[in-house]
Parts: C-alpha cells; sequence; structure tokens
C-alpha cells in the first residue's frame, strides 16, 4: 500500500490514525509513505542546527551559521549505502571569515536504532567550505546527522473499542520524487502504564 503525503498532511502520529483500519485487519501490515520535497521542507528547519564551531587548533574555533537549508531534488542511485541520496541547498555563513556561501550537499538517508527504537538518520555529504590559506573543509563530519523518531505506540478508540498500534521503520529508499519510507504497523496488547506513560 503506498501512502504521499505533503506539507501539511504529514505526521507519523496521523499517519497511524489513518491506517488503524488496514492494520486491524490482519496481526501485521505494512505500507508505504512517500515524504515529497514540501513535507521534508517542513521537517528540516525543525531538526537541522543552525550554528556549529569548527577547531581551528587547540584554543581557537570558527562560527559556521547554517539557515534556508530545503531539499531540491533526489538521486535513487546517489549514495554509498544503496539507499540514494536528496540533493540539498543551504545558505552558509562564517563571519570571522567574511564569507557568505550558498552549498548544495547531499542527505544520506539510513535506519538507525537507538536502544529497542528505530529513526531516521540523514546524513551530511558533500559539504564543503573554501577557507582561505587552508584549503577547503568539509563540515559534513562536524554537523551531528538530523534523527526523525519513527517508532509510535499509540491508542486508537476503533469501533469503541481501544486499540494499541505500534509503527516501525522497517527500510527507507530515496524515489525519484520522494523519500519512501517503510513501515510496520502492528496491533500489540495494551502496554505497561510505565511503557505507555514513556512514549
Amino acid at each position: 500500500m503506498m501512502a504521499r503525503f505533503g506539507v501539511c498532511s504529514f505526521t507519523l502520529r496521523g499517519l497511524t490514525i489513518a491506517l488503524t483500519l488496514l492494520a486491524v485487519q490482519s496481526a501485521l501490515a505494512g505500507v508505504t509513505v512517500t515524504l515529497d520535497a514540501a513535507a521534508l521542507n517542513v521537517l528540516l528547519p525543525a531538526f537541522a542546527p543552525s550554528r556549529i564551531q569548527v577547531p581551528l587548533g587547540e584554543s581557537s574555533k570558527l562560527d559556521i551559521e547554517l539557515s534556508d537549508l530545503r531539499v531540491t531534488g533526489f538521486s535513487p542511485s546517489g549514495g554509498a549505502a544503496g539507499n540514494g541520496a536528496i540533493r540539498a541547498a543551504v545558505h552558509v555563513r562564517a563571519p570571522q571569515l567574511g564569507l557568505d556561501l550558498a552549498l548544495e550537499p547531499r542527505l544520506l538517508p539510513r535506519v538507525v536504532v537507538l536502544g529497542d527504537e528505530r529513526s531516521l538518520e540523514l546524513r551530511f555529504d558533500n559539504l564543503s567550505v573554501p577557507l582561505p590559506l587552508a584549503g577547503s573543509i568539509d563540515l559534513g563530519s562536524l554537523v551531528r546527522p538530523l534523527l526523525f523518531p519513527a517508532e509510535t505506540l499509540s491508542e486508537i478508540d476503533a469501533a469503541r473499542t481501544p486499540t494499541w498500534l505500534r509503527t516501525r521503520l522497517v527500510q527507507v529508499l530515496t524515489g525519484a520524487q520522494g523519500l519512501r519510507l517503510e513501515l510496520d504497523l502492528e496491533v500489540v496488547d495494551a502496554p505497561t502504564r510505565a511503557t505507555a506513560g514513556s512514549r
């Protein structure tokens, strides 16, 4: 089953509600959600850092400002992990050096497991900034990856019977028109109070 979400319609919790009836028909169901450029451009500013510091020796640091991060396209065949790549644009400033640049990095998607939960990770690649007398420096390794929690446990009132639905990210792939998230939807037993409170 394929579902496409644009700017205003996508939230993972909203997805679980919309697909509850699909999941309750069987013990386990799968769904593919495609996030287009407009949807990603809503999510990215909330997770991307606005400033990083680059060490320049033992005591000095260079402040780098990042702004206006946005998606410009998709490369299904890009990326070393085989998940493709998201083409992006970002405004980079280094006030100490008078640099004001428009760069075109890539964001490399993958599924990461943190504890017992899975998240979508977008890692910067090809984010190189030219520095006077020092050549260029790739900021990709200095900018923390963007992490989007992609596992939920939600209570939904389905046909007047409380139903618990778990959503778990299985795989992520880059398509020609967007980022495809493959999710498992599973109806589960009601969690204990401690478990429910942590979600």
